[in-house]
């Protein structure tokens, strides 16, 4: 959706996690397909995405349903 106020793009990607606790550390590859809120005046956005991660390192886990959502500001 489109119009002079607000944008919805779909977007998608994918990335690298480190995760350190307990003395340890793991890495996961993700991916990313999301929706964003895009107000055209403002530099803010708002958005949902689906992140399923694969942790690896000491041991394998895939997590199939993880979704993020926030709000970004840039400038």
């Amino acid at each position: 959706m489109r119009n002079r106020v607000v944008d919805m793009p779909w977007y998608w990607g994918g990335g690298l996690d480190l995760g350190v606790g307990a003395g340890a550390a793991a890495f996961a590859v993700h991916g990313n397909l999301g929706l964003a809120l895009k107000f055209r005046p403002l530099p803010v956005d708002v958005f949902l995405e689906w992140t399923p991660r694969l942790w690896i390192v000491d041991f394998t886990q895939f997590h199939p349903v993880d979704f993020n959502a926030g709000v970004r500001v840039w400038f």
